[in-house]
């Protein structure tokens, strides 16, 4: 039943059943679109179901009853939202995106790299949902560089990850892994990849190059928070014209002296961030700081002449 939800055959072992339960306040919207065969393809960040549904996922039940089509669960959401407050329970088919790799999965003549963990990755063709995918190539290894939430490479992918194969065919170039990626999910309706993911430090400082070396894509779609707060913000200044800007800066007559900020001379600048995977982030190292230990001081001798 769940493989068919997608349109396409998928094997059995590819979803695992589990129950998922969502609360909310009299008239909340659920927040979910699906296809007709109950497959969620996009998720309000803002809803009830954020953090509750995965892309991909596949609605099997609400509170007990078995859903046949999406309006019997559009009517049993209606009623039961018309409660001050209210509770579902239900029970969803979930999508495997993570499987223990195997040595057919590899790039022939590929050596493992110590500090650095590998899985298969697998990525479904989701009636409906967006790709959200950008990689770049360095030193013949495609990296991840940027996924969207709420799309196919936020489901299998994270920021860093460099691809080795895809259906068992090493990819060492961004048109090699394109083209292998969309004729798998063309074909298939998923694509198995073989992905490495660093663990120690030193494989870290790898990626992190490997993203830096990147162009920015000046084209890329903002985030969803950002277009919220940018539309949030233009209707403000729609329904008020006349609106005038808070002022940032203090009269100068009412500016007190401030003081002077005295940086030490053995002060370091050390980036840590790495946008998207906090994986990759780099820990702030612990100063050594030499701690001097005061030795008391001891009184002279006594003269001779003092001595008996």
């Amino acid at each position: 039943m769940t493989s068919k939800a997608f349109g396409f055959p998928l094997p059995s072992n590819a979803f695992t059943v589990s129950n998922i339960q969502i609360q909310g306040e009299r008239g909340a919207d659920i927040g979910i679109k699906t296809t007709n065969t109950m497959v969620v393809t996009e998720i309000n960040f803002q809803s009830i179901s954020y953090g509750k549904f995965l892309i991909g996922d596949v609605l099997l039940s609400i509170n007990g009853q078995m859903i046949q089509s999406k309006t019997q669960f559009t009517e049993i959401y209606a009623k039961a939202s018309q409660l001050t407050t209210f509770c579902l329970d239900l029970v969803i088919s979930r999508p495997v995106v993570m499987l223990p790799i195997r040595p057919t999965h590899m790039p022939k003549g590929y050596q493992l790299i110590a500090g650095c963990k590998y899985h298969l990755g697998v990525m479904y063709r989701v009636p409906g949902a967006k790709l959200g995918l950008s990689i770049t190539s360095y030193q013949s290894k495609v990296f991840v560089t940027r996924t969207e939430d709420g799309t196919l490479a936020s489901m299998t992918l994270k920021i860093g990850d460099a691809i080795l194969a895809i259906e068992g065919q090493a990819v060492t170039t961004v048109a090699e892994t394109s083209e292998a990626l969309f004729k798998a999910l063309k074909a298939k309706g998923y694509a198995a990849m073989a992905i490495e993911q660093p663990q120690e430090m030193m494989n870290k400082n790898v990626v992190r190059t490997a993203l830096n070396s990147d162009p920015p894509n000046e084209g890329a779609p903002a985030q969803k928070d950002v277009v919220l707060i940018c539309g949030t913000e233009l209707k403000r200044f729609q329904t008020n014209p006349e609106l005038q800007p808070n002022k940032i800066l203090k009269d100068k007559q009412n500016q007190k002296e401030a003081g002077h900020v005295k940086v030490s001379e053995k002060a370091e600048d050390i980036p840590i961030a790495c946008d998207g995977n906090p994986g990759l982030l780099m820990p702030v190292p612990i100063p050594n700081f030499q701690i001097q230990q005061s030795v008391p001081a001891q009184s002279p001798p006594a003269s001779l002449s003092q001595q008996k």
